[in-house]
């Protein structure tokens, strides 16, 4: 949870799934989108590693 709070301050797009009035599919949203962000960032360390 602490996790997913983070990314929601983080990201605009995510906070406005945080306040959506369906809790449970917004909560499946927002993991989805912090597994996608986490992901994105390893890819760019990957990326930076190699360039």
């Amino acid at each position: 949870m602490l996790e997913i709070r983070v990314h929601c301050v983080l990201n605009p797009n995510t906070t406005l799934l945080c306040h959506s009035t369906d809790i449970i599919s917004s909560f499946i949203l927002i993991t989805n989108i912090c597994k996608l962000i986490l992901e994105n960032m390893q890819q760019i360390r990957l990326f930076n590693r190699w360039h």
